[in-house]
Order: C-alpha cells, then structure tokens, then sequence
C-alpha cells in the first residue's frame, strides 16, 4: 500500500477510484528506469541515490509515478549503515 500522498486517483460518482499502472507502457518503463537507479546505485551512498532520484522525478513526466515506484523500492531495499 502505498502512503495517500504518493496514490494516483480518480474521481467518479462521488468516490475516489485508484488509477493503475497495468498495461501503461510509458509507466513500465518509468519503472524500470527507477529500478535502474536503485541498481546502479548499490553499494553506494544513500544521499547519493536519493540525488539520482531527484534527477528522474525532474526528468520524469510525472513525479509523482517516479516516488511511488521508490517507495515500493524501499521497502524491499537493505540499507547498511557506516559506524
């Protein structure tokens, strides 16, 4: 589940629907792509990944998609932390 600020919605007879990504290949690729950063960036700072995804969210079409996908990332990443 994703946080409020981060669904993507519609609004329909009164209610709020969840607009999905299925079967958007723009949204597959926007995926990708952030896996990619999460990729490259192993091993690596995690200031220095949260920059590269600052670059992608403003390269990006629609932030809000590029935040989604790294917050699923997140939750399934292992950060060390250096004494």
């Amino acid at each position: 589940m994703l946080r409020k600020d981060l669904l993507r919605v519609s609004r329909r007879g009164g209610g709020y629907r969840p607009r999905f990504v299925a079967g958007d290949d723009d949204a597959r690729r926007l995926a990708a792509r952030t896996l990619g950063v999460y990729q490259g960036h192993v091993g690596e700072r995690r200031g220095d990944l949260d920059d590269a995804l600052e670059r992608l969210e403003r390269e990006a079409d629609d932030y809000k998609l590029v935040r989604g996908f790294a917050a699923l990332l997140d939750r399934e990443a292992a950060f060390d932390t250096d004494a």
